[in-house]
């Protein structure tokens, strides 16, 4: 009995030591390797505005959502990938991610809804939200 105390307080000692080992590897991530951390990302601004336009659809005979602009956008943000998603009810359309570019369209950028399908209710919108990423 006590051998089998012994064999098992090892292996439980090698396996500890194993997923310590294995966890205290994680503090820096490289190229090529699995790892963990955090770092503190800066925005490249802290204040857009949104707003968007309705257009009427005859075949629905209701005012839908047609354009959404972010304005307000910072020069340090250029280059960087704007992802915007209206919130509308209980679900979310989430439009086609699009690269900032301030030299031609300096602090604004305008994504067209061109489904008519998917376009969310104008009377249904509940918020647009908008990310930054890159």
């Amino acid at each position: 009995m006590k051998k089998k105390l012994m064999i098992g307080l090892i292996a439980g000692t090698a396996v500890f030591a194993a997923v310590f080992g294995a966890a205290a590897s994680l503090g820096t991530i490289t190229d090529g390797t699995l790892g963990a951390s955090n770092t503190t990302v800066a925005a490249c601004d802290s204040g857009l505005n949104t707003s968007y336009t309705v257009a009427w659809d005859a075949t629905d005979t209701q005012y839908e959502v047609a354009t959404v602009t972010v304005s307000g956008i910072a020069a340090a943000c250029d280059t960087r990938k704007l992802n915007v998603s209206i919130q509308s009810g209980v679900s979310t359309l989430s439009l086609p991610q699009t690269t900032i570019n301030e030299s031609a369209t300096p602090g604004s950028e305008t994504l067209t809804l061109t489904d008519d399908a998917t376009r969310p209710t104008a009377a249904a919108v509940d918020g647009i939200h908008v990310a930054i990423n890159g």
